[in-house]
């Protein structure tokens, strides 16, 4: 489930800034062995916890093929991300936040 919110997250960035490449955007944690490329976006997912505001406890019933199967509603979840840019000045930085 992460890696589709990950896809998604790089497709809205690649839809919406086309100048950058995929290799422009990455998801690694920021450390002193990060080196990105001249510019770069960086999601690092640091937090995932559940949602308690909209935690359900209902029990559905799906039907099909002459059986029916009880399923428990989908746990939900809140994704926090840092996101950093790397280019080579501030303004550029911050035009890209």
């Amino acid at each position: 489930m992460i890696d589709a919110l990950d896809d998604t997250l790089k497709n809205l960035l690649l839809s919406e800034m086309t100048f950058l490449e995929e290799s422009n955007i990455s998801f690694e944690t920021p450390d002193s062995d990060f080196k990105p490329p001249s510019i770069a976006i960086n999601l690092f997912l640091y937090d995932v916890r559940e949602n308690l505001e909209l935690r359900s406890n209902e029990v559905r019933s799906i039907r099909g093929n002459g059986t029916a199967v009880q399923q428990r509603a989908p746990v939900r979840v809140d994704c926090s991300y840092l996101i950093t840019t790397w280019a080579g000045d501030i303004k550029t930085e911050h035009m890209l936040l």
